[in-house]
């Protein structure tokens, strides 16, 4: 306990952490009896900016920490190395922000609750998988479902302990749209993610055969093919997503 304010400001050049690497770190810290409180901190990663502020109750047995934070134009490709799922298949640029509260201890996941809402602009999505889930009859599609380019993907996902659940993630393009709903846990098992694909006729008009000799009638609703799909066990592995016939 401190029985007076101290106020601290700490300055770091680089700090690295297992593949995480923090740049121009500016944390300015308010330590009073009771509590810590961030007022904000700044740092460079992933080739972008994070930036926010947070508190430590020190009161309970077990302190307990609230994070809120913004980031801005992360890359995505390197976020995704860094983590070391997904390398090399999803590129853009996030940003995003967070709310976390957790307390600390060792495990820290195991109690970790809060939402993290992002989007991803001028991007590319490669290997997406969906292709291995189309089936013979629909097999004219794979090529034009391996890899998509989007104008931005908007996601919403809860946290509650080692559990996430996407509220909404929606990958938009001109003539092509991803909803996503469902859960997945810490080493990124989905139990079960549900998928709906979406494409226009614009989409599927440099196939050789039409539509209707696709097989693709039974899918149509409007002016849109409407294909659902269903991802149980490892996210990582594409030959786990199936089409829901």
């Amino acid at each position: 306990n401190f029985p007076v304010n101290l106020l601290t400001i700490v300055k770091v050049n680089n700090l690295v952490y297992e593949n995480y690497n923090f740049s121009n770190i500016y944390i300015h810290t308010n330590f009073s009896k009771y509590a810590v409180k961030i007022n904000k901190f700044r740092s460079n990663f992933a080739k972008g900016v994070i930036q926010g502020n947070g508190s430590v109750n020190v009161l309970p047995q077990t302190p307990m920490a609230q994070v809120k934070l913004n980031c801005q134009n992360l890359q995505v490709n390197s976020l995704t190395r860094i983590i070391g799922k997904f390398d090399n298949r999803l590129f853009g640029f996030l940003n995003g922000k967070l709310m976390l509260s957790f307390p600390l201890e060792k495990d820290i996941l195991k109690n970790l609750k809060g939402n993290i809402e992002f989007n991803i602009s001028k991007g590319k999505l490669s290997n997406t998988g969906i292709q291995n889930g189309l089936g013979i009859w629909l097999s004219e599609l794979k090529y034009k479902l391996k890899n998509l380019e989007f104008n931005k993907i908007y996601g919403n996902v809860l946290l509650n302990s080692n559990q996430f659940k996407i509220n909404s993630f929606v990958f938009n393009s001109q003539n092509l749209r991803l909803l996503v709903k469902g859960n997945f846990n810490s080493k990124l098992i989905a139990n079960p993610m549900f998928i709906t694909l979406e494409f226009n006729k614009y989409f599927i008009q440099d196939l050789a055969k039409p539509a209707v000799a696709l097989g693709l009638s039974k899918y149509k609703s409007g002016n849109w093919y409407i294909i659902p799909f269903k991802h149980n066990g490892d996210l990582t592995k594409s030959n786990n997503l199936k089409r829901i016939k």
